[in-house]
Formats: structure tokens, sequence, C-alpha cells
């Protein structure tokens, strides 16, 4: 972390010899003094002054001890923090997750974690709904602390292609959101007929999403009497031009619920999207314990309150 030299030049400056720094850190004089030699031809600077009556440090030398110090005590102190963050991180439970995600399950999951793991915290992690982002944050599930579960929607492809797991909280159907005042906006449910006769214009992701989506995307693709607008991630600037241009959106009500603006009707069809608690192949303890709890709740209520 520093010099090797530093601790050494220090115990000369404090005890005033060779031979006496040489006792201190177990080295004989002669090492000890190769080593202040070329540490002052390495750094330019002439420490000591050298006399019979032993070590005195110089104008320069005297400056730079207090640094030394202040150095040695920082990197003291620094290996402390680390070694706390360390310490606590093995009871902190960190969850990644869009902005445009619902979370709302995790106030009915979390009192019943603080009341079997009092000691166990929760860290939440936003990243932004990009496709680079989101590889990324998987890539490093259960890595290096720095993210342990990410709820999001998936399907097999998508766990065997990300090398995770899922822990399925429920299957999301999918729905057609738009303004409030949208012709369409006091209907109860759509179907496909609804979207075509009224050559609508349609919001689409310009990717393969997981099975469910592009499967219905893929039915739009094809018809030539809707008109199709693409983005490439979902986030709220795309809600906001949903919510103000009059195009539909293919979506699902936990990707719109956080936009007090917009619509979601549900859609007739029969492909639905898992929502879920994504992690490692090789979970932490304190991960199983959570993805147990969670489980557990789940089937206790039948169902999260996801908004």
């Amino acid at each position: 972390m520093i010099d090797s030299n530093l601790p050494i030049f220090i115990s000369v400056a404090d005890l005033g010899s060779f031979s006496r720094a040489g006792c201190q850190l177990k080295k004989s004089p002669q090492t000890i003094f190769r080593q202040i030699s070329s540490f002052e031809n390495k750094i330019g600077i002439k420490l000591f002054d050298r006399s019979p009556a032993g070590m005195k440090l110089t104008q320069a030398g005297r400056s730079f001890y207090k640094d030394a110090r202040f150095l040695q005590s920082f990197a003291k102190e620094a290996v402390k923090r680390a070694k706390k963050i360390e310490k606590n991180s093995e009871n902190l439970i960190r969850v990644a997750f869009s902005p445009l995600t619902p979370v709302a399950f995790l106030k009915q999951v979390w009192p019943v974690v603080m009341k079997q793991y009092p000691n166990l915290r929760v860290e939440l992690v936003p990243f932004e709904n990009e496709k680079v982002v989101e590889a990324d944050i998987i890539s490093h599930l259960g890595n290096e602390g720095l993210v342990d579960i990410m709820l999001t929607t998936y399907d097999e492809n998508f766990l065997i292609e990300k090398k995770c797991t899922a822990l399925k909280l429920t299957d999301l159907s999918l729905s057609i959101a738009m303004s409030l005042n949208h012709r369409l906006a006091n209907k109860d449910k759509l179907t496909i007929e609804d979207i075509r006769s009224g050559r609508e214009s349609l919001l689409l992701m310009s990717r393969d999403l997981v099975k469910g989506y592009n499967s219905v995307r893929e039915i739009f693709l094809k018809d030539n009497l809707v008109r199709k607008e693409y983005f490439d991630s979902l986030n709220m600037e795309i809600l906001n031009r949903c919510a103000s241009s009059g195009s539909l959106l293919l979506a699902t009500n936990a990707w719109t619920f956080s936009h007090p603006l917009l619509k979601s009707v549900p859609l007739e069809v029969d492909e639905t999207i898992p929502f879920g608690v994504i992690y490692s192949r090789h979970p932490t303890e304190q991960v199983k314990k959570i993805l147990k709890i969670i489980e557990f709740v789940n089937l206790e209520q039948k169902h999260f309150e996801l908004w």
C-alpha cells in the first residue's frame, strides 16, 4: 500500500541509529544502512545527517518525516476501514433494480427477514434500464459483493445465456399502455384486433426481450395495419412519449405503474412474462436465507403486491 522503506525510515528517525532501528525491525544495522541509502537515492533527497553521535534528520528529512507518519497512520486506518466494511458486507444484501421495476414486495418480505436475521441489512442498487448496463449488473451477481440479487423479467433462454438462476414471484400479463385520454382507455381489456382496426401507432422494443413479449411483438411486426415505433430500452422518456403522443405501448402493468398519466389495459393473449429474483448459480449463505424467506412469504400470501 505504501513504500516498504517508510517504516524503516520512521524507525531510524525515531531511534536515531541504524543499530537500534535494526533491533526493532529484526534486521542487521548493515541492512538498515543499505535500505536507507538506497531510499535516499531513489527519492533524490538527503534525509539524514550522519555523525558519530547518531542519525539526525535534515530539514528536508523533518518535513518528509511528518508526511511519512501521516501516510503510515492513514494506511493503517484504511486497512481498518476496509476490514470493517468487509465484516459489515457479510450482513448486507445488495438488490439491483431498475427505477421502473416494482419493489413494493420488499415491504412484505423485510419484516420477516428482520425477525429472523435482525443484523441483516439491505441496500438498493438502482441501474438504468439499458441492455449493456443490465448485462453488466448480471455478470456481477454474487461477484465481489457488487450485487447479490436482481429483480427483473426473464425466461429460460435468459437464464441459460446469463448463467444465473431465478426465483419466480409471479407471471406478468401483457397489456397495452396509453394516455388517460386515449380512445381505448375506457376499455377493460383489448384484443389484437382492437389495435389493428384502429390503425394505431404502437411503441415496440427494437430488440428481443423475453419469450412472452417477443411472441406478441412478432405478431405486430408482421401486421401492416399497425404503425410501429421502436425504442431500444424502456425508460421514463418512453413512458412520457406514450403519455403525450397518443401512441400505444406494448408493456406490462409492472412497467408502467410508476407513471400516473398512463393507463394499462390488459391484452387478451395467452403469453405471460415471468418476473422474479435473479441470483448467482452459487449464492452466498445470506442470499440463500433471503430466498427462503421470499419463497415462504410468496406461498403464504399466494402472491406479492408488486406495486
